[in-house]
């Protein structure tokens, strides 16, 4: 069976018809399958008494689709905009004290100062060259080190399949099942390298016995740093809990950006907000007619307040000075506060302790420890801007192009988040522990994030330019997402607000999964597979009871998640597979480069979603259609985009490590560069 080659420009009618197909995802390569499938005249042949049934053969049509998403780009250069400017904020403030009592000599100035410079320099670097229209925007399994795009992640791409009837060319018979690939979320690179090393916190020597010493993730790092952070009411909510160094670090950051924001809104002029002390400010707050943003910006000044609080330990921990500066700047957050309605001597005292109080604060941030913070946090925005890139790339594509919201799954976004499964065959081994350590960070920040869509008019055209990024109300990082119309119809005409409930499980199967196996180093993954198994667990208990379709996937997950300590058990994976589709979540497939273990992973997925719509394949048109998925399939294609060459980076002997269901056919792989 050779499938048609629908040249890498055009595309499907089913997709040609999608409104907003061209406009969120580019450079589009497809392939055409015809394939045979098993019908039965009556009832299915899965219903355990097949001797009377009359057979026949179907014809269906698939097709497969891979593509760039056109917010590649976009998010990380708003998130880097966004990041950029909190750290300004918290530098100028930092650098204009107000009181006379504090020491502008302080030798430690110098040395936060010098950090937020260069971690500022590194994103303003990263944010011009992404903006000049000669670079390329997609970023290659081989430029995984190339620092100048490691805000953008890596490989990132929307594998679609669809399937129908050969025998019918309407959308309506149409079946298309969407999955994200894309490479590991992870600052392993040499430009962020010297901001998070194993070594630095174990006290090994660069070399130990002539033995490569092992990279550090987020996880490990959160994991060594002091203290215990008050962040997450349940102490059981996170996998690993956030320092309370970065946790004050983020707050500051956030108020910074804000208390910027707020002074740039009210202030015509370019003076420095130090200058600005003459009880304009509050004047002009005050007399602002919009009350309800008003309160808002409070709230969310407020909000961050709190999280400074928390992430000291609470106010007995703090210094007498900082307290007193808190105490000053909480008493003029609501907007109700007399002080902001009284005469303007009196707003000319609030705004200055107000300022006093944020100056004070923010250069408490000073850790006698000597942690670099602004260095983790680097480290972190740069996971981040991977992970929010994919995640909003594969949301973009099933909700305003494919996926119309009815009012149950509106609720259900709202009320339980937003499902989203990311699947991993990493391994445990040196840079791919790491990585996943990276991973698991990035997945406890994302909780804390708010996405927004607007409702929009029938008449407004969508623009991915359109997204947004700013502070919420409640102190955390806010994304608007483009207006859609289908969330005015379907939510009385408010905007959709919700955040992500993401699922992280991870099964190694290369070579170097098998070294782990075998010096018994699989530790973290068994536990990233049982906290993130058991949250998944936790969301499909609240969806349809009466669902047996769920009720049956949700058993046959629990049943391999019991047995998750099994090499390399894949069957895992495929269980969450059904389960989140079953729940409308989101689908993501990932290893170091979304390159070959990824090509192996989502053919075989959908080959099964082609076995399960027509009613099952023989055995040699599966084993067929899957050779041929991978033979010249987009996945193939995907090789060449990225290595320029039509292998899979596999030598023989590592094939051999690979679950039989995940080994390439002969003369499709090869030692190539991954």
């Amino acid at each position: 069976m050779e499938p048609r080659d629908a040249s890498t420009n055009s595309l499907p009618s089913s997709y040609e018809q999608s409104p907003n197909f061209s406009v969120l995802f580019r450079n589009p390569i497809s392939r055409e399958y015809t394939v045979e499938g098993i019908a039965v005249s009556e009832g299915t042949l899965f219903d355990g008494n097949n001797s009377d049934k009359t057979l026949r053969s179907t014809s269906f049509v698939v097709h497969e689709v891979m593509a760039e998403p056109a917010a590649n780009n976009i998010v990380p250069m708003k998130l880097m905009e966004f990041w950029y400017n909190g750290l300004s904020a918290f530098r100028n403030l930092i650098c204009a004290p107000t009181d006379p009592a504090i020491s502008r000599d302080d030798p430690s100035i110098d040395v936060l100062l010098g950090g937020l410079d260069r971690t500022r320099s590194h994103m303003f670097a990263n944010f011009n060259i992404l903006g000049k229209e000669s670079v390329a925007s997609f970023k290659k399994s081989t430029e995984k080190t190339d620092f100048s795009k490691v805000f953008i992640p890596t490989n990132l791409h929307l594998q679609s399949l669809s399937i129908r009837p050969r025998s019918s060319d309407t959308l309506q018979a149409m079946v298309r099942r969407d999955v994200t690939t894309v490479g590991a979320f992870t600052a392993q690179h040499k430009g962020a390298a010297m901001f998070a090393t194993r070594r630095d916190y174990s006290g090994c020597s660069t070399e130990t016995d002539n033995e490569k010493v092992p990279p550090a993730g987020l996880e490990f790092l959160w994991k060594s740093l002091p203290g215990q952070t008050l962040f997450d009411d349940d102490a059981g909510s996170s996998f690993v809990q956030y320092p309370p160094a970065l946790e004050k670090f983020r707050a500051v950051v956030g108020l910074a950006a804000l208390w910027e924001k707020i002074c740039s809104e009210y202030f015509t002029d370019a003076r420095a907000p130090c200058e600005t002390i003459d009880g304009s400010l509050l004047k002009k707050l005050s007399s602002d007619s919009d009350v309800n943003e008003r309160r808002s910006v409070w709230q969310c000044m407020g909000s961050l307040l709190k999280d400074v609080i928390k992430a000291y330990g609470g106010t007995a921990s703090m210094d007498q000075w900082v307290v007193r500066s808190v105490d000053n700047l909480q008493s003029t957050l609501d907007g109700e506060c007399p002080h902001i309605r009284s005469s303007s001597p009196k707003q000319v005292e609030v705004e200055r302790k107000m300022f006093a109080a944020l100056s004070e604060i923010f250069r408490d941030i000073l850790n006698p420890d000597a942690i670099d913070v602004q260095g983790l946090f680097f480290r972190e925005c740069i996971v981040m801007s991977q992970m929010i890139t994919a995640t909003v790339s594969a949301f973009l594509g099933q909700l305003y192009d494919c996926k119309s919201l009815d009012a149950v799954l509106l609720e259900q976004i709202r009320q339980e988040g937003l499902l989203i499964y990311y699947e991993s065959l990493l391994s445990c081994w040196m840079d791919e522990k790491a990585m996943l350590e990276d991973m698991i960070g990035g997945f406890e920040l994302l909780r804390r994030i708010e996405f927004v869509v607007p409702a929009a008019r029938d008449d407004e055209k969508l623009d991915v330019n359109d997204i947004r990024v700013d502070y919420g109300s409640r102190g955390q990082m806010e994304i608007r997402l483009p207006p859609n119309r289908h969330v005015r119809q379907a939510n009385s005409g408010e905007d959709l607000r919700f955040n992500v409930f993401p699922v992280l499980l991870n099964i190694g199967i290369n070579e170097e999964a098998s070294a782990a196996i075998s010096q018994s180093k699989e530790d973290l993954q068994t536990a990233v597979n049982k906290y993130y198994g058991e949250r998944l667990m936790e969301y499909t208990s609240k969806l349809g009871v009466d669902d047996s379709t769920l009720a049956a996937a949700r058993a046959d997950f629990a049943r391999h998640l019991a047995n998750s300590s099994v090499p390399k058990n894949v069957d895992l994976l495929h269980c969450a597979q059904s389960l989140t589709r079953l729940a409308h979540g989101l689908r993501f497939t990932m290893c170091k480069s979304a390159k070959d273990r990824t090509a192996m992973a989502v053919t075989f997925e959908q080959l099964t979603h082609v076995h399960q719509y027509s009613n099952g394949l023989t055995v040699s048109e599966y084993d067929r259609v899957l050779t041929e998925m991978r033979r010249n399939g987009t996945r193939r294609e995907n090789t060449v985009k990225n290595i320029g060459v039509a292998l899979y980076a596999f030598a023989q002997e590592q094939v051999e490590h690979l679950p039989a269901v995940y080994q390439p056919p002969p003369g499709t792989f090869g030692k190539s560069e991954t």
